[in-house]
C-alpha cells in the first residue's frame, strides 16, 4: 500500500498491485504539509498547528495540539511522536495520550526535517543550521519532569487530604462545643 497526502486535505491509500485507491478520507482541516505511517497510525500535519493521527485499525482519531503554527515534518523512534513546525520548536509526544512530552527550543527558524543517526536527533530548519539533540538527555529530561509531575499530584493529594481532615475536626469541636452550652442553657433555665 501506499498513503499519499495532498494539499486538497486528503489522504489517500492506492493499492500498489491494481495502481487503484483503495480508500480516501479527508484528514486536516487545512492543507496536508508532511505524511507519517506507522503499523498503528497515521500521521497527518501541515498548514494549522493540529497533528491528526488515526487508528489504522480502529479508525479512531486523536489530535495532538502544542505548535503554534504549521507543522512542516513528522518522524516517529521508539514509540514517540516528534515534530517540526513553523514556530521554530521541535516537540516529542506521548503517541499514547497524545501529551506533550518535551518541547525543543534552539532554531531561529521554522523546523523543515527530522531525523535519527547513532543515537542522536537531528533537525533542520529554514535558518540555513542543523542541530544535534543527545537523545539520551532528552530521555533523562522526560523523565525528571514525568518524576516532578508525578511528585506534584502526589503533593496535591496530601495537601487536599489534609485540608480535608482540618475541616472535619474544626466541625466536631463546633458541634461538642455547641451541644455543651445547648445543656447548660437547659439546666441553666431549670435552675432560674
Amino acid at each position: 500500500m501506499l498513503f499519499t497526502c495532498s494539499w486538497d486535505k486528503m489522504v489517500r491509500v492506492v493499492d500498489l498491485e491494481t495502481n487503484k485507491v483503495v480508500k480516501s478520507f479527508i484528514a486536516s482541516k487545512e492543507a496536508i504539509k508532511c505524511l507519517k505511517v506507522t503499523d498503528k497510525h497515521i500521521f497527518v500535519a501541515g498548514c494549522d498547528p493540529i497533528i491528526r493521527a488515526f487508528d489504522i485499525e480502529k479508525g479512531d482519531r486523536k489530535m495532538f495540539q502544542g505548535h503554534k503554527g504549521w507543522v512542516y515534518c513528522l518522524e516517529v523512534h521508539q514509540g514517540r511522536l516528534f515534530s517540526g513546525g513553523d514556530d521554530r520548536t521541535i516537540i516529542i509526544w506521548d503517541i499514547e495520550d497524545a501529551k506533550m512530552m518535551e518541547q525543543l527550543n534552539g532554531h531561529e527558524n521554522g523546523v523543515t526535517s527530522i531525523c535519527f543517526a547513532n543515537n542522536d536527533l537531528y533537525t533542520g530548519s529554514f535558518d540555513h543550521t542543523i542541530i544535534c539533540w543527545d537523545l539520551q538527555d532528552l530521555e533523562e529530561r522526560i523523565g525528571e519532569k514525568e518524576d516532578m509531575r508525578k511528585a506534584d499530584i502526589e503533593s496535591r493529594k496530601y495537601e487536599v487530604y489534609w485540608r480535608l481532615m482540618d475541616a472535619k475536626k474544626g466541625k466536631k469541636k463546633k458541634g461538642k462545643g455547641g451541644a455543651k452550652k445547648a445543656a447548660g442553657a437547659k439546666e441553666g433555665g431549670k435552675k432560674k
